[in-house]
């Protein structure tokens, strides 16, 4: 699979989320780079386990922006959120255990990456920077 590369069809034009979305993309290549390991390589096992982490804390971050400025999709886009991070975790569980799908896991992550920064994420886009908070 491709790797994901930046571009300005992602930006949200909000400079935090930005930078976290280009990190997030970044590390879904990282893990893309494993897929040859085998599930429970301690690699890919790190791997799954940095892009959670940091899943977790652009989420925070995104997830208190929308609130701030009482975006009214926030609970659908948290929602949204919340079903990443279950997938995502049940999948590092199972690759801790040797189980995981590895290549279906990327492809997933690729089409969640796509789906979510591109529709998801881009309709709060103008609401946010009409409230100022670019």
């Amino acid at each position: 699979m491709e790797p994901i590369v930046w571009n300005d069809t992602y930006s949200v034009g909000i400079n935090q989320i930005d930078q976290d979305h280009k990190g997030l993309a970044e590390l879904i290549n990282k893990f893309a780079q494993c897929a040859h390991l085998g599930s429970s390589d301690e690699r890919v096992i790190n791997a799954l386990t940095g892009m959670l982490d940091y899943a977790i804390q652009h989420f925070t971050r995104e997830e208190e922006l929308l609130v701030k400025y009482s975006y009214p999709g926030t609970n659908a886009h948290m929602e949204s959120h919340k079903q990443f991070m279950e997938r995502a975790t049940f999948a590092s569980f199972d690759a801790m255990n040797g189980e995981a799908d590895i290549a279906e896991l990327i492809s997933y992550l690729h089409g969640w990456w796509h789906t979510h920064i591109l529709q998801e994420d881009m309709a709060y886009k103008e609401f946010l920077l009409a409230q100022g908070a670019a």
